[in-house]
């Protein structure tokens, strides 16, 4: 098996790649929040603050959730639940 050296093209590609998929993490939360009054009228809810709590916890679940599910898909795996 011969051994190929990557080229310069080869690297810029890969890093264009992680550059764009980290860029577009932190949108998440933006393209949820507008969403948010729908979601309130269709439910019935009219509060302020129980809106500004649906996108804390759309975050945080956002923020702390591989924390928790990175380590049960090293227990189970693919395992189906």
């Amino acid at each position: 098996m011969e051994y190929k050296r990557s080229t310069f093209q080869h690297y810029l590609s890969h890093l264009a790649i992680v550059l764009l998929l980290t860029s577009a993490r932190p949108l998440a939360s933006s393209m949820f929040a507008p969403g948010v009054p729908e979601v309130m009228e269709e439910f019935g809810i009219s509060s302020q603050i129980f809106a500004t709590f649906v996108v804390s916890i759309f975050v945080l679940g956002f923020a702390f959730g591989p924390l928790i599910v990175a380590p049960l898909s090293e227990v189970y795996g693919r395992v189906s639940i």
